[in-house]
């Protein structure tokens, strides 16, 4: 009978120290499955005069020379007065520290001199503006800005935001 309840106690303590996952914990999609479109343009985001456009899973070719990505995305900003683009949003992510920031100072050394560059503090780890062109690096992921015609403050103002819904996905 002592054998018999000590087998009964060791088979409830083994049982009691299984862990279970939480019910609470996210569970993360692999970089490459996320869906980037979300975090595209929100209500709000874009500056009068300017709408959301043409969606595509891949780059312009001014993005050639960068490392390739393991997702991306690219979207048109499209102008409401007139005709023609108003520029775009690409974001690329990577699944290494290098080949985010290669990809970073690829774009930027394109992007002009520096001494038309300015550095942008509150966005992202990195942060450059030149030109109609603003750049970010986050968590292994370079988000690239051309919007023609817009203000400075506006522009930021929607890095910000996207840099915010960002954080959730690719910083891990």
């Amino acid at each position: 009978m002592k054998r018999v309840s000590w087998y009964i106690i060791f088979v409830f303590l083994l049982v009691s120290c299984k862990s279970t996952p939480s019910i609470n914990t996210p569970t993360q999609l692999p970089l490459a499955e996320l869906d980037l479109k979300t975090i595209l343009i929100q209500p709000g985001d874009l500056p009068m005069g300017y709408a959301g456009g043409q969606v595509q899973d891949f780059l312009p070719g001014m993005f050639e020379d960068i490392p390739q990505p393991v997702n991306q995305i690219y979207q048109q900003f499209d102008l409401t007065y007139g005709s023609g683009s108003g520029g775009g949003v690409a974001v690329m992510v990577y699944d290494s520290v290098a080949a985010s920031k290669e990809a970073y100072d690829t774009i930027l050394s394109e992007m002009g001199g520096t001494a038309q560059e300015k550095e942008i503090e509150n966005l992202g780890e990195r942060a450059h503006i030149a030109g109609w062109n603003l750049l970010f690096l986050r968590c292994n992921t370079v988000v690239h800005f051309r919007m023609v015609g817009s203000n400075y403050d506006e522009y930021i103002s929607y890095a910000q935001r996207m840099d915010e819904r960002l954080i959730p996905l690719v910083c891990r």
